[in-house]
């Protein structure tokens, strides 16, 4: 597996956005910069992101900005993981208070489950950016971020438990 050298949202994206979902994202990407493995081929390059409504297209760049290589994803894919994550962090807000509670405890293993669902999903549907389960997992990350404003939403990308 390989590592890339930067990853961007296109720019209607990146300026349509409020500075807290930017900041977000920042934080998501850093982390899929610092800690992804991808496919062998996209070793070095940059990585495109550009969201439409039903689907994000992933381009990877060279140093010149010609695009090598592109994969879509249609949302549709993960629609249902999509759903249930944003239930799920939606309702451990609400139990916020409740922090050591069996129950709180069951939502955070649930949130997990659907992050490695939607991983598995991205594998078939992008494998061809990686098939790393954390990396996938990163990718879901910033695919929800798109799609449901997590700057909102505290439990969005923190895991209660270990």
């Amino acid at each position: 597996m390989a590592r890339i050298a930067e990853f961007r949202f296109d720019e209607t994206t990146w300026k349509g956005a409020r500075d807290m979902q930017r900041a977000e994202w920042k934080l998501l990407l850093e982390e899929l910069i610092d800690d992804g493995d991808f496919d062998e081929a996209l070793a070095g390059r940059y990585l495109l992101a550009t969201a439409t409504a039903g689907a994000v297209l992933f381009e990877a760049l060279d140093e010149e900005g010609v695009v090598v290589q592109a994969v879509r994803l249609e949302l549709s894919a993960l629609a249902e993981p999509i759903r249930e994550y944003a239930s799920i962090i939606r309702r451990l807000h609400v139990s916020e208070e409740s922090y050591n509670t069996a129950s709180f405890r069951a939502l955070d293993m649930a949130k997990k489950v659907v992050h490695d669902r939607a991983a598995d999903i991205l594998s078939r549907a992008i494998g061809t950016i990686s098939t790393e389960p954390a990396t996938l997992r990163r990718i879901f990350s910033i695919v929800f971020s798109l799609r449901v404003d997590t700057s909102k939403l505290p439990w969005a990308h923190r895991h209660g438990f270990r």
